[in-house]
């Protein structure tokens, strides 16, 4: 039962049999945690406590919302009863109860679209920011905001997520090369010089792995790896590269 602070954010994560023991074990490491604050003159935010029960099956879902826990709050003597939710948010990444990452996916990239349009301001097809500058703002600002938490849903095995990914490139593919509607997507991600998104997370997701696999052992990160992990030889080659960013798009008239 891991208890792990990031900056001021904080998680208790625990595992049992039945719901009734893991929600006893939430409570009591809780009010472990709030009187070693407490003693130390901290105090934790009353407003931001969620609580969740991370199912596997459907049946488990729909049996109904769970038993939910009694915390301490920072006034002396009075409790506060939190109910499980159906998401939490947590470092960025809105977690539900499957782990299925839908709502994560559609926040993402809705911001991912606003930030499109607001692209749309700086230049088209016709006059205003060339689209060598477009694609630029896109690889290094859009596309992070779209795919932001890539190693934590890319193995969720859920299709929707990369349909839905898919639809927010192929959105700004069009603006980029100033493309109809009906234009094929394979041949706007060649103009473009933009590979599929899949083809994009695997690179990421091999450049992240090799970055782990080159930190000292005595980093933070690699502390927080299990044992039998961290003995993983050293990837012998780097991934192979992405296009460059000197894109054949058409010329502006």
């Amino acid at each position: 039962m891991p208890l792990t602070p990031y900056i001021d954010d904080r998680s208790i994560a625990a595992s049992a049999r039945d719901q009734d023991t893991m929600t006893k074990i939430i409570e009591i490491t809780f009010r472990e945690a709030h009187h070693w604050l407490t003693t130390r003159g901290l105090k934790l935010d009353q407003v931001k406590k969620e609580f969740i029960h991370f199912m596997r099956s459907t049946r488990g879902r729909h049996a109904g919302e769970g038993p939910s826990i009694t915390v301490p709050t920072n006034p002396p003597g009075e409790q506060k009863t939190v109910k499980p939710a159906k998401s939490i948010h947590y470092l960025g990444i809105w977690l539900d109860l499957q782990q299925k990452f839908n709502e994560h996916i559609q926040k993402t990239t809705s911001k991912a679209i606003t930030a499109t349009h607001a692209l749309r301001i700086l230049g088209n097809s016709i006059r205003g920011m060339h689209q060598t500058h477009a694609r630029r703002i896109y690889i290094r600002a859009i596309q992070p905001i779209n795919t932001y938490g890539l190693p934590v849903f890319r193995k969720s095995k859920n299709g929707k997520l990369l349909t839905t990914l898919a639809m927010t490139q192929n959105k700004c593919l069009r603006m980029i090369t100033g493309a109809f509607h009906t234009m094929n997507i394979a041949a706007m991600e060649i103009k473009a010089s933009i590979p599929p998104i899949d083809i994009w997370m695997d690179y990421r997701l091999k450049m992240e792995a090799l970055h782990l696999a080159t930190l000292p052992r005595d980093h933070p990160i690699i502390c927080h790896v299990y044992p039998d992990q961290r003995s993983q030889p050293t990837p012998a080659s780097h991934p192979h590269s992405l296009p460059s960013s000197n894109p054949g798009v058409t010329e502006q008239t």
